[in-house]
């Protein structure tokens, strides 16, 4: 996905978890504590985010629930 994508941060991987998936609260197994989490344009956060992968470039994160992992 590109920047034109992205609406506004919403917050951050504050906690490395070893469960599956990104969860509520600042939580990944997958990113690093400091990775930046954002808005998508256009669609709810309760469905899907955007996570930056690495500087300039994002990855859209599915919420499929409650600890359920990608």
């Amino acid at each position: 996905m590109n920047k034109s994508e992205i609406e506004d941060e919403i917050g951050e991987v504050k906690q490395y978890s070893d469960f599956e998936g990104i969860y509520s609260n600042g939580f990944s197994n997958e990113y690093p504590v400091g990775t930046k989490l954002y808005k998508i344009k256009g669609i709810d956060t309760a469905e899907n985010i955007a996570v930056e992968s690495e500087q300039g470039r994002y990855i859209n994160a599915k919420n499929n629930g409650k600890y359920k992992g990608k």
